[in-house]
């Protein structure tokens, strides 16, 4: 999905890192092919971490690739690898903050360079006020010794925001993010849009990738399963139509199959997951219709608008 102004674009890639497949040998990334629209936010996700994180180096320019094109702002690659280039920002799991300051004191500090705002007041206000816009004002006074792996992160991300870099890349591969962490990671997210900034993430949490991501790609045994908008995934890939709870859930289960027998009705725990076979669209009134025609009335029913999660583990269940 090229646009007309792309930050990244990859053709026909091959790494040079390769699995070994009984006596031969396999690319570990296989034909990858990506465009990454400028100010845009691109995730990379794969059923093996490796794949992500080797990925998002080649695009750093950490590490070389066996063949193929990758372009960056539509000037090439250096030949020279190892070394990350000028226009490209990059974190991944090494921490480089200086611990010995607050969050805020940091900020300043790493923003010192940047004469726009000369007066210092004003430059705390506003640092303090896109902090609390963020979600990390509970942090701004904190030492940042005392904060978790997670807030670290999220720090270093948030300071990266005032770095003259046009790519931003956040390999987190082996970060497991929690619900307010990538809430805050999201806030961040719209403060590097507002500035018309690309940033690509590296992650396998689907919640994070559904969450912080316009478009993504997803790579299982070497070879990507999908490419495109996290949108378009969920419509292509995600079956769960609805989620009901029921008291009496093995009874509820046998009467939506007697009303709904072109849908799949599948038992998770203690719900039940509608599910469509085929690519009929959702039709609400037509579901609601049938319930009451038949009598059937659950605890509860969700309409499931499409789980980044859902799609992943749908993609895994046919590349197993």
């Amino acid at each position: 999905m090229c646009g007309k102004i792309n930050s990244v674009r990859i053709q026909d890639l091959y790494s040079c890192e390769n699995y070994k497949n009984g006596e031969s040998l396999s690319p570990v990334l296989d034909n990858i092919s990506l465009c990454v629209a400028e100010g845009t936010c691109f995730g990379i996700s794969s059923k093996d971490g490796y794949e992500t994180r080797l990925l998002c180096e080649i695009i750093a320019n950490i590490k070389p690739y066996f063949s193929g094109k990758c372009v960056l702002n539509e000037t090439g690659m250096f030949k020279q690898k190892g070394k990350i280039l000028s226009h490209i920002y990059y974190i991944d799991n090494q921490n480089t903050l200086y611990e010995n300051m607050n969050v805020l004191e940091y900020l300043m500090f790493a923003t010192a360079p940047d004469k726009s705002e000369n007066n210092i007041v004003v430059k705390q206000k506003n640092i303090f006020e896109m902090l609390l816009k963020a979600g990390l004002g509970y942090i701004s006074l904190s030492n940042i010794s005392v904060l978790t792996t997670e807030e670290k992160l999220l720090v270093g991300i948030f300071a990266a925001l005032f770095a003259k870099s046009n790519i931003y890349i956040f390999d987190l591969t082996y970060y497991d993010l929690s619900d307010n962490d990538i809430s805050i990671l999201k806030n961040i997210i719209n403060l590097y849009s507002q500035r018309n900034k690309t940033v690509i993430i590296g992650s396998l949490q689907a919640k994070l990738i559904g969450i912080c991501c316009d478009s993504l790609t997803f790579i299982v045994n070497s070879k990507q399963r999908f490419t495109g908008t996290t949108q378009q995934l969920t419509m292509q890939a995600d079956r769960v139509l609805y989620i009901i709870r029921h008291n009496d859930i093995e009874q509820m289960q046998e009467s939506l199959k007697t009303a709904f027998p072109d849908y799949e009705i599948q038992r998770n725990g203690s719900i039940l997951l509608v599910m469509r076979t085929g690519t009929n669209p959702r039709d609400d009134k037509h579901f609601y219709t049938i319930l009451a025609n038949n009598g059937i009335t659950p605890d509860s029913i969700k309409t499931n608008r499409g789980r980044i999660q859902n799609s992943f583990e749908e993609i895994l269940q046919y590349d197993l």
